[in-house]
């Protein structure tokens, strides 16, 4: 088997959840450098780009790696990109695009191919768990780490936090290929890995030490809860209410954890469904205290359309302890709203807007951030949604992908997913995309700055 198949089998077996491993990777680039030369590609790069929907991933994959060896990153970078849009999920091609673009910045394929992070360390993977609604718990963002470290409705948080996937997970930022993580959906990646991103220089989550497995997790992002007052086409079918046995398994959970928290410093509720309309998370924040919780700061994330000043006022206990605000809105427009938003309206939110905008302004939160998931249905809406966040008095505006979260149907969700490149309307969003300000109030943060 020559070193080509190799790759290809390689990639074949590597689930989409990981990269390849390094090893391999070696291997091939070690072969490459003396056997491959920039004559020895048959297609033109017009070739290569217009014949990737009717070529296997894998392939794909394994020509990325011919083109970066023959010198041809531009190609490599375009195929990626290709393939990003169709399958933002899978870490093999965040891998590979990401490393595409690290090497024409360092103008060079790196040493040692997937370990462009040996030597720094991701303090999240030691310090934070991700709640899900199923019960998978993950030691960051789902979308960022798809492998799950166990199961809370399954097993003990302490066990989880020590399990053999956990250390997996840990052994690969040890080695320096962070196999498990999406390179390009993880911002602090992102800014670690090219300098030219804002905050490069910045970001706290990195160590230039090995650090210790604490006894449990710090930080704290609870999502086991669906519960919510709308039903975002998005993200759900139907309205969803915990009750019954299905309640009584995620207070089971509440129980569970709020021990733990005790030694918390931050706590997130919640990105699975709304803490205001959530009977186990209403629950939760009521038992929270400042006394028995000394060092917890907590980040609210809603649709906003429950938090008026009537309802902070009920939960003043927390006042000084909750320090950032994140609200889901993905609207400019009343029409837009009730749409992608169904079961609210936008009249109603507004107020609400404001009401946290003076919240930051007095000092009582540290923190105030807007979201929009781009679809086809809002994206022409995005610099409305700007002047929006400026009006309200954002501190950040979020423009994020449209994830499949099990709601749309394929054909379907390619219809929503604007930022696909076959989508019919992709180049009136980039027009839109690239004429948002480089630099604004609020800072923009964007889940399409490889398109840009």
């Amino acid at each position: 088997m020559n070193p080509i198949e190799l790759l290809e089998e390689v990639l074949s077996l590597t689930p989409t959840t990981q990269s390849v491993e390094p090893g391999v990777l070696a291997s091939f680039h070690s072969w490459a450098r003396q056997a491959l030369s920039p004559g020895d590609l048959s297609v033109s790069p017009a070739e290569v780009l217009t014949e990737t929907p009717s070529r296997p991933l894998v392939l794909s994959l394994v020509l990325m790696e011919v083109l970066a060896a023959v010198g041809d990153l531009d190609t490599a970078i375009a195929l990626g990109e290709q393939l990003y849009t169709d399958h933002p999920m899978d870490h093999r091609v965040q891998d590979s695009l990401c490393r595409m673009k690290y090497y024409q910045q360092v103008g060079k394929v790196f040493e040692e191919p997937g370990r462009e992070l040996r030597g720094s360390y991701c303090s999240m993977l030691w310090n934070t768990i991700h709640v899900l609604p199923n019960g998978n718990v993950h030691l960051c963002c789902s979308v960022w780490m798809r492998t799950p470290i166990g199961n809370v409705f399954q097993e003990a948080p302490q066990q989880i936090w020590r399990s053999e996937r956990a250390e997996a997970i840990r052994n690969s930022v040890r080695d320096g290929d962070y196999r498990f993580c999406g390179k390009l959906s993880c911002p602090h990646i992102q800014r670690r890995l090219f300098k030219s991103q804002e905050g490069s220089s910045q970001d706290p989550i990195w160590l230039s030490d090995v650090p210790v497995t604490p006894a449990i997790a710090t930080r704290f992002n609870l999502s086991y809860d669906r519960t919510c007052n709308l039903s975002c086409p998005s993200c759900r079918t139907e309205p969803i209410a915990a009750k019954g046995p299905e309640l009584e398994r995620i207070e089971a959970v509440t129980d569970r954890l709020l021990p733990l928290l005790k030694g918390g410093q931050r706590l997130e509720v919640t990105g699975s469904g709304d803490p205001f309309a959530s009977k186990s998370f209403r629950r939760l924040l009521a038992s929270v205290n400042r006394e028995e919780f000394p060092e917890l700061k907590i980040t609210i994330m809603t649709n906003g359309q429950l938090m008026r000043r009537s309802e902070w006022g009920k939960f003043a206990h927390l006042h000084g302890m909750i320090d950032a605000v994140n609200v889901s809105v993905d609207a400019a427009r009343a029409e837009t709203y009730a749409m992608v938003r169904r079961g609210g309206e936008l009249a109603e939110l507004l107020p609400n807007l404001d009401f946290i905008g003076e919240l930051r302004r007095d000092g009582a939160i540290r923190q105030y951030r807007v979201c929009f998931v781009v679809q086809d249905h809002n994206f022409r809406e995005m610099t409305e949604f700007l002047e929006l966040g400026q009006k309200v008095g954002a501190d950040t505006l979020h423009f994020q992908m449209l994830h499949d979260w099990g709601t749309y149907q394929p054909a379907e969700l390619n219809k929503r997913r604007i930022h696909r490149a076959e989508h019919p309307e992709h180049g009136a969003f980039l027009e839109v995309l690239r004429s948002l300000p480089k630099s604004s109030t609020p800072k923009i943060l964007s889940d399409f700055a490889y398109l840009t």
